[in-house]
């Protein structure tokens, strides 16, 4: 039995569990035998046929792919969609590669590079996005709930404007991919400050897999009808990175149809409740920081007993998070749970990266949840707000030899926040 941590997988020993333990993964996958040809295939045959006239006439180009945190397979899908573009007589040297970073960090030299690929990254302009910068974001209008939507200018002054997304559960959005490049992912703090108010956070629809009535991807919706044409090519990808889904097209088409074929190996049904869970942040990328850990925690939450335990693996290989996400665990360890939902409740947007610690209440008000957090720095433990473990089999030995009673029922789900579990009705 193991489960994502990093770059490999850490073994569990449940030898002296007498009880049951499901292991939870997706619906099996068959990845492309050619990611090449599909992709090809994908661009050349799209449900959206204006591309080509777009090309025609287009002079500059933009293309926004995903952070180091999402295993986009962009050194696959780049150089065929860059050379269709050429094809057409545009010059590389009008053709931008922007990272959506929303407010994480901008990439390292050392990222870009596994993001593009080096002789890329050698040819075309890349750069991340900067969403502090006033001057760099462009206002364009209003959302449907009224938030002021500014967005890169390289972006919207290019003629031809592409993303490249990778569909997967997110624990906010419903889904990652298509509309969530450009906001959160283009889009001016401002914004993204809005777009996660305690009001949107709260809802009880901004939750995994769900768009329906999602206060948050409504909001993302409407800001991708206030741009001109965007294209997408969006991608879905097995439990071991590889390419099983691509389509090209319309941004909220392409995303839809992604969306369809993600949930048939996404969601996963049990019978009932457990009383432990053991799962990760689904290993690198995604769990470099705290941060990011905190969709691992939040994911599974409906297929845990009330008062249930969860113990959740994160390698933390660079630590904590923002100085911001720092601040705001600080403030929830200070106040404790009841004072905190009373200072973020009040105000129409929110802190930088305070909207992840409003997530992580979910789980604290309910549940017992602990972390084994590999490089995370000591400093840090009574901010993470959780049970910092440092053994892991020996934390579940004693855990199954003290909770006897409590503990019948194990659910393991190596893949973390990429599996949706949920309660069958």
């Amino acid at each position: 039995m193991e489960v994502l941590f990093g770059k490999k997988k850490l073994s569990l020993d449940l030898s002296s569990f007498k009880g049951e333990v499901s292991y939870i993964r997706k619906t099996k996958t068959v990845p492309y035998k050619d990611p090449e040809k599909e992709i090809s295939e994908a661009l050349n045959n799209s449900h959206d046929k204006s591309f080509d006239s777009h090309l025609k006439i287009s002079k500059s180009a933009c293309i926004v792919i995903c952070d180091i945190t999402r295993p986009v397979p962009n050194k696959s899908i780049l150089p065929i969609l860059i050379k269709k573009i050429c094809d057409h007589g545009l010059s590389k040297k009008n053709i931008s590669i922007l990272i959506a970073t929303g407010l994480h960090r901008p990439a390292t030299e050392d990222e870009v590079i596994e993001l593009v690929g080096k002789e890329i990254k050698s040819k075309i302009r890349v750069i991340s996005h900067d969403a502090r910068s006033n001057d760099k974001n462009t206002f364009i209008g209003k959302s449907s709930g009224g938030i002021e939507v500014y967005i890169n200018e390289v972006f919207l002054k290019s003629d031809l404007k592409i993303i490249i997304g990778l569909v997967e559960p997110h624990f906010m959005a419903g889904y990652s991919g298509g509309r969530k490049l450009i906001s959160p992912g283009i889009s001016s703090e401002k914004t993204i400050k809005c777009l996660h108010s305690y009001k949107l956070m709260s809802n009880k629809n901004t939750l995994s897999c769900n768009l329906d009535s999602n206060p948050l991807n409504d909001e993302q919706q409407s800001i991708i009808k206030l741009l001109p044409k965007v294209f997408a090519i969006n991608t879905i990808i097995d439990e071991n990175k590889k390419l099983c889904f691509v389509n090209f097209g319309d941004i909220k088409t392409s995303h839809d149809l992604c969306v369809l074929e993600a949930q048939k190996s996404s969601v996963v049904y049990v019978d009932k409740p457990y009383d432990l869970i053991i799962t990760s942040s689904a290993g690198y990328p995604l769990d470099k920081t705290y941060y990011q850990t905190i969709k691992g925690i939040i994911t599974p939450l409906e297929i845990l007993k009330k008062q249930g335990k969860l113990l959740i693996f994160s390698e933390c290989s660079e630590g904590f998070g923002s100085e911001e996400f720092f601040i705001s665990q600080k403030k929830l360890f200070n106040l404790g749970i009841d004072e905190f939902i009373n200072y973020v409740s009040n105000g129409t947007t929110a802190n930088v990266d305070e909207w992840q610690t409003v997530m992580l209440l979910r789980a604290l008000k309910n549940y017992s949840v602990s972390g084994y957090l590999g490089n995370l720095s000591e400093d840090f433990n009574e901010y993470t707000c959780i049970n910092r473990i440092y053994d892991f089999n020996l934390f579940l030995k004693e855990l199954i030899q003290n909770d006897t009673h409590s503990i019948s029922k194990i659910a393991i789900i190596p893949e973390g926040p990429y599996v949706i579990p949920r309660i069958a009705k």
